[in-house]
């Protein structure tokens, strides 16, 4: 059984050549590191030579996710519900995720949460007072870290990828924006809503 077990993945750049005798092989570090939780496995293909498997990788913070939640949170800020969710509901540890807050959050009489999953509740509460997340490596600890800002100075700039659709021709280990879609949809305009006593 490989579901809801912790995994990571590493990427290499392109083997150098091989060392010759009597030096010592340089250390190869990956490019880049993912770590999570892996939350789909599916056998794609098998032969007798070999099979072929699909996993889904994702950061534990997408376990927040699974399943319906009825809370009331009394006398706490946005910033100690998100770490009271985090530490007590999906078991994270302190180094697994931190807030670093230019500004002070008060605390709130009463919050509720009602038929919503932490995820939405947690996105909800930290939209409404302009607390944005993300999620990176710490490649010293093997682990994904949920980090969350409330300031313009976290935002990572100057991040130019070029927009390549994936192929094998075109693999130069680069990181590169592979699809990008434009979506238009009706809404409602407005809407009118009577009451007959």
């Amino acid at each position: 059984d490989v579901l809801n077990r912790w995994g990571y993945f590493n990427l290499y750049a392109v083997p150098p050549p091989p060392t010759p005798r009597g030096f010592t092989a340089p250390v190869i570090k990956p490019l880049r590191s993912f770590h999570g939780v892996i939350s789909g496995f599916k056998r794609l293909s098998g032969s007798n030579d070999e099979a072929r498997y699909e996993i889904t990788l994702q950061p534990r913070f997408a376990r927040l996710t699974r399943g319906k939640q009825f809370r009331i949170y009394q006398q706490q800020s946005v910033p100690e519900i998100v770490e009271h969710i985090l530490r007590t509901r999906h078991d994270f540890r302190g180094e697994e995720f931190y807030f670093n807050l230019a500004r002070q959050y008060p605390r709130r009489e009463q919050v509720m949460q009602y038929d919503e999953s932490d995820l939405a509740f947690v996105e909800r509460l930290l939209a409404d007072v302009g607390i944005w997340y993300r999620i990176t490596s710490d490649d010293r600890l093997n682990i994904d870290v949920v980090e969350f800002h409330d300031d313009q100075r976290h935002y990572q700039r100057g991040v130019t990828l070029p927009c390549r659709p994936p192929s094998g021709l075109s693999a130069d280990g680069q990181d590169a924006v592979w699809n990008l879609q434009t979506v238009h949809r009706m809404v409602e305009q407005s809407i009118n809503f009577r009451a007959y006593h």
